[in-house]
């Protein structure tokens, strides 16, 4: 593994392992199952071994030797007036975007979508998948620094606080690594000791994402101060230390998924309770959502909303949900499962070597944010983003011909 997927990779398994280990110990799960009474010590360790087997298997043999089993040719940009011409196409994208997005609701934390929404430039967003296509973008022209480039990274960046999501974190650190991998190797120390300034810092970030979706799903229009105050006394904070106790392991929870697998292991009935209730995994996606809506009239949810509804029902939420639990909710299915994540792989990697090493590199992190978690719908928008990306550049090249 390279530097920057070295870096991740061991920080979801130390995540896992720490958070397995402070489980085990309090005799209480937290994340996503918080206050769940943990009552089989020897089953949270399968479910750690289980991810642990897991992780290796998905990111370090299968993604490793599909990556070196694919071979394509790339499509090449190959000069700076390109990479301007996507640069200006990818802030107008994201003003409009941005400015569509908090008009009418659209991915914003724990908001319903306006239902006045203007449904073409609607469908537009979603076939474009603006936030993933900024994502690809900035991997493949990291090679030529430009002030324009940073400028979509702040936009996406902004956009995606102040909606509630600090996902975009984690994938603009990788890309900032992967710009940055030969200073870095030369300033080891520099780079470890803004690691650390990234832990501090991490669970303040955490709160300022509590503070904003107070903000966004308030019915009485309360400013940053009073959800400021709001979250505080939520949460029982009555200092700084409070809140960077508190924050911080709920930041490192945030990686982990142990605790839902021994929730799935521990409930034997789970599968029965919710096989028939769920969207199938192969039909998870905006596309492939559609097409079986078409060929079926059975009525599903999400497993990640049914599966919520199960720990808790007071509201609507989402719960993360591994394809190791996938295969437990579907047992029958197991072997159709890994094939399903294979082709996804496979294609992911196709598309990605069509264009550069460096979405290589991003695709494998979009594999560990979402295929590892069992998001197959965000994986599908991913590479269906992918998809606009290449025709992009397919299109400049023949305009440029």
């Amino acid at each position: 593994m390279n530097l920057e997927r070295n870096l991740f990779f061991k920080l979801y398994l130390f995540s896992n392992i720490v958070t397995a280990i402070i489980y085990i110990y309090s005799g209480k799960i937290g994340g996503d199952l918080r206050g769940y009474d943990l009552n089989h010590p020897l089953i949270m360790l399968l479910a750690l071994i289980i991810v642990i087997v897991s992780m290796y298997t998905l990111l370090y043999f299968l993604y490793g030797f599909l990556e070196k089993s694919i071979k394509v040719k790339k499509i090449f940009l190959e000069d700076n007036i390109d990479y301007f011409y996507l640069d200006v196409f990818f802030i107008l994208l994201n003003i409009s975007f941005g400015y569509f997005s908090f008009k009418y609701d659209i991915g914003i934390a724990g908001v319903e979508i306006d239902s006045s929404v203007p449904k073409i430039p609607l469908y537009l967003f979603i076939i474009m998948q603006p936030i993933f296509l900024t994502y690809i973008y900035l991997a493949y022209t990291s090679n030529i620094k430009r002030k324009l480039f940073v400028v979509n990274a702040i936009l996406i960046l902004l956009f995606s606080i102040l909606k509630g999501w600090l996902s975009s974190f984690i994938y603009l650190t990788f890309i900032f690594i992967i710009v940055n991998n030969a200073f870095i190797f030369k300033h080891k120390l520099k780079f470890m000791l803004g690691i650390v300034v990234g832990i501090v810092l991490s669970p303040f970030l955490k709160f300022f994402k509590s503070v904003v979706s107070v903000v966004n799903t308030s019915q009485n229009g309360d400013s940053y101060i009073e959800a400021i105050d709001l979250v505080m006394s939520y949460k029982n904070i009555n200092s700084l230390l409070d809140l960077f106790n508190l924050y911080l392991v709920s930041t490192i929870e945030r990686f982990e998924h142990v605790g839902i697998l021994y929730y799935s292991l521990v409930e034997n009935n789970i599968d029965v309770v919710l096989k028939d209730k769920i969207t199938p995994f192969f039909a998870e996606g905006w596309i492939q959502n559609r097409i079986y809506d078409v060929f079926t009239l059975h009525s599903t949810t999400d497993l990640q909303i049914a599966l919520a509804q199960k720990i808790h029902n007071a509201y609507s939420w989402r719960v993360n949900t591994p394809i190791s639990l996938w295969m437990i909710v579907d047992s029958q299915m197991i072997l159709l499962i890994a094939i399903y994540t294979i082709t996804l792989l496979m294609l992911v990697i196709f598309i990605s070597k069509l264009l550069s090493e460096k979405v290589v590199n991003l695709s494998w992190i979009a594999t560990l944010v979402m295929l590892f978690h069992g998001w197959f719908y965000s994986f599908s928008l991913y590479i269906q983003a992918l998809v606009v990306f290449a025709c992009i550049v397919f299109f400049i090249r023949i305009v440029k011909a």
